[in-house]
């Protein structure tokens, strides 16, 4: 059994800097001139084991490597056979880098982490040093305020209560870590060089190589800014804070992989919302839109609300956020809102294409029927003026178009069973030229023939142009007996074209320009006819277009592209 399972709560992340605090005092213990050799080496053994346990490189949940096992191996062993001062100024370097390398998440958690980087350095410049470099500070009330100083701040890292929930990840920054060590090594050293250069006391040359590194931040702070208008440390400020606590670009990837993701906007919402929540300051999240109202975590005294273009969200905190915090909320919940509104647009988009889809295929299944009726119509308007003795001529038509008739209400009864299968395969071209010429075999029509070479041609498309063209001509024609229309087909190896022309007025310029682009106004129709013939003309890689348009007539014709 693993003593984290026997003291469950003494390994809680808030009891790192418990744990931090007793490292600390444990060293100074060990550092004080008073102390025996025996019990120093208790004192830094004592002082390993809890720094070990407070570290952010490993947890308990991480398996350590063998090159981790190594380095903390070699570590142990330096410090208790080999215990000199620069091993533990060594030591002391790097613990300053990775504590202030460490991100504390909210204010309240930053303060022990300054109390601790305070009482390092102090141990660092005002005890270890001078030990390592065999000097005094030159008074003795000095030594004995500095190691009161790091008694005071290590025992204050005991008892100073930190919020902090058990799911935090600590993560480390690098580059500032790495700029803090550089920090402690350039005071220490340029502290120490400074004394011997000037031949005066460690505390003086201490005390000047502060002022000194002071006033070269603020005179390149002042060079920066009266090149490029802006202070350099405002500037670094800035980044720091929009960095501060919060994993900004990892819940910018998580957001845009989301999206991603989930195909639906209300999942992608949840997933946001649930990630929010994972952030260790977030206690609760509430979002409020027209149509969604979400509420995760508990709701606490701190909260921070953001209204969006459609929507209310607030954060529930552990505690104040600052000004700092509210622009990352703000950027969050602004990144969430964009990524839901554009899922909600896709899947509005998505539903206005189905029902186009659904409209087009009502409205061509409605067009084949009224051209049915149309013929329908035709026949019986046909059998109605025929006189007794034309009874056998009447039957003779009913016989020769009714098989037609009845393949063609067959088509469109499969096309009702199968919404959106309108292709009804390829047919011989000169097949088909004979079956429309039998179908609409009306001594008004002419039927020119220029080439017929056997091939193929898609049957759907051709009967849906020649129905329309034809039955818009024949419309004409009620209208005026004097019309004359021409229908001509031409097909060969390398080309097949069918036009109708009809000797009947033009069509308005403004009709003539919106034509196979859009429906347009029809006296005996949808107006539809023409722009899905277009429509499905170009799916099969032929265009319908006019190729006459003035007072001697109107010429439509199929041609492939």
């Amino acid at each position: 059994m693993s003593i984290q399972n026997v003291f469950p709560n003494l390994f809680h992340p808030r009891n790192r800097a418990r744990f931090l605090g007793l490292s600390l005092i444990a060293l100074l213990f060990a550092l004080h001139k008073e102390t025996s050799s025996a019990l120093g080496t208790i004192c830094i053994f004592l002082h390993f084991s809890l720094a070990l346990i407070w570290q952010p490189l490993w947890h308990s949940t991480t398996p350590l490597s063998a090159r981790s096992a190594a380095v903390l191996v070699a570590c142990i062993s330096g410090l208790l056979l080999w215990p000199g001062w620069l091993i533990i100024t060594v030591w002391l370097v790097i613990i300053i880098g990775l504590l202030g390398g460490e991100s504390a998440g909210t204010r309240r958690n930053q303060l022990p982490q300054l109390i601790a980087m305070s009482s390092l350095f102090i141990t660092l410049l005002l005890i270890v040093v001078p030990l390592l470099l065999n000097v005094t500070l030159g008074n003795t009330l000095l030594e004995a305020i500095a190691f009161g100083a790091a008694f005071v701040l290590a025992g204050v890292l005991i008892f100073i209560p930190v919020r902090q929930s058990p799911r935090v990840n600590h993560q480390i920054d690098y580059l500032r870590a790495i700029s803090i060590t550089f920090l402690a090594l350039l005071l220490a050293s340029g502290s120490a060089l400074w004394m011997y250069r000037a031949q005066i006391l460690y505390s003086e040359a201490l005390f000047q190589t502060m002022i000194s590194i002071a006033i070269l931040i603020i005179v390149a702070n002042w060079l920066w800014s009266s090149q490029s208008g802006h202070s350099m440390i405002q500037t670094l400020w800035n980044r720091y804070l929009l960095n501060l606590g919060t994993p900004f670009e990892q819940y910018l990837i998580f957001l845009s992989e989301s999206a991603q993701r989930h195909t639906t906007p209300q999942t992608f919402l949840d997933a946001a919302l649930q990630k929010l929540l994972s952030l260790d300051w977030v206690t609760g999240v509430s979002w409020w839109d027209n149509a969604t109202r979400i509420e995760l975590g508990e709701p606490s005294l701190f909260k921070t609300q953001v209204s969006g273009s459609d929507s209310e969200v607030t954060i529930y905190s552990q505690n104040d956020v600052g000004p700092s915090f509210v622009l990352h909320i703000q950027l969050l919940v602004h990144l969430i809102e964009h990524f839901y509104s554009a899922l909600q647009r896709e899947a509005q988009l998505e539903t206005h294409l189905r029902m186009e889809a659904i409209h087009e295929t009502g409205s061509r299944l409605t067009h084949d029927i009224k051209n049915l009726l149309q013929s329908m119509h035709y026949l019986a308007a046909v059998v109605e003026a025929s006189k007794p003795e034309q009874a056998q001529e009447s039957l003779k038509l009913l016989q020769k178009q009714f098989p037609e008739l009845r393949q063609r209400m067959q088509a469109t009864l499969e096309k009702m069973k199968k919404p959106g299968e309108f292709d009804s395969g390829m047919i011989s071209s000169v097949q088909w030229w004979k079956a429309i010429r039998s179908r609409y075999d009306d001594p008004s029509i002419t039927f020119t023939t220029h080439e017929a070479v056997e091939g193929s041609i898609p049957k759907d498309l051709f009967d849906n142009v020649a129905e329309n063209l034809l039955t818009n001509a024949r419309y004409k024609q009620q209208s005026d007996r004097s019309i004359v229309i021409d229908a001509q087909f031409m097909s060969s190896a390398d080309s097949t074209r069918f036009s109708v022309h009809d000797t009947g007025p033009p069509i308005p310029e403004e009709t003539a320009r919106r034509l196979f682009r859009e429906s347009v106004h029809s006296d005996q129709g949808l107006g539809v006819g023409l722009y899905q013939s277009a429509q499905l003309a170009q799916r099969h890689g032929y265009e319908l277009s006019v190729f006459q348009n003035d007072e001697s007539g109107v010429g439509i014709e199929l041609n492939k592209q």
